[in-house]
């Protein structure tokens, strides 16, 4: 006689199938820190790239709390399609793999079958991810967009 209860309180302690959970949720957090660095990298480097048009710009008469703001909704917009799609693409691969993953001791496949859930609040390190992007974002905005001298910056692009 097999008692469910026993089999569900052997799995919670398995410790291959928490190895594995530790190891997907740290990749998890991997893949958020890279993401992070390389929106940062990504948008200083499209500024700063693109300083010969915000100069001219500047002298048609565009404000720098407009521009500022303008490159932040920029900024805004791609997080937000980088975040909607990566979570959706996130959430089928966890239903398509973690079943298949998830293994016994002797390798076999777990009976009863796990159901993928996905609790909201694991989506939680990634909202404030997004929110501390934008925020740093804005120090970037704030740190080259006034730095650029507008008379400077369009000599040097007609050389």
């Amino acid at each position: 006689v097999v008692d469910r209860s026993s089999v569900a309180a052997g799995l919670e302690g398995d410790p291959l199938a928490l190895g594995v959970i530790g190891i997907l949720g740290l990749g998890s957090l991997a893949s958020l820190v890279f993401a992070a660095i390389g929106f940062l990298v990504n948008t200083s480097i499209g500024i700063s790239e693109r300083l010969g048009e915000l100069a001219l710009l500047k002298a048609l008469g565009l404000g720098p709390r407009q521009m500022a703001g303008w490159l932040a909704a920029e900024s805004v917009v791609l997080l937000a399609v980088g975040l909607t799609l990566g979570t959706a693409l996130g959430v089928v691969l966890a239903w398509l793999a973690l079943p298949f993953a998830t293994l016994t001791a002797s390798g076999e496949p777990p009976v009863p079958a796990p159901e993928v859930v996905i609790p909201p609040d694991a989506l939680l390190p990634t909202l404030v991810l997004a929110v501390l992007l934008v925020a740093a974002t804005g120090l970037i905005l704030r740190g080259l967009v006034p730095a650029a001298r507008t008379s400077a910056v369009l000599r040097a692009r007609d050389e």
